[in-house]
């Protein structure tokens, strides 16, 4: 399975919320002093950030 990498603390909190787990930490690459998250690249992954990055409601982000 392929890997997200998310840079943004506020998208990372936001996916958090949303109840989606990073498989793993590491440090940024362009800055050591900052942290990134990597979570598992699915389909519900990319729908939330989808919805995140355009302002969407969280409520919709997750669909059954």
């Amino acid at each position: 399975m392929q890997n997200k990498i998310i840079y943004s603390l506020r998208v990372y909190l936001s996916l958090q919320e949303l109840g989606f787990e990073p498989i793993a930490t590491m440090p940024n690459p362009n800055n050591n002093n900052l942290m990134c998250w990597v979570f598992n690249k699915t389909p519900e992954l990319l729908q939330s950030l989808d919805n995140i990055i355009k302002g969407g409601s969280f409520n919709e982000t997750i669909q059954d």
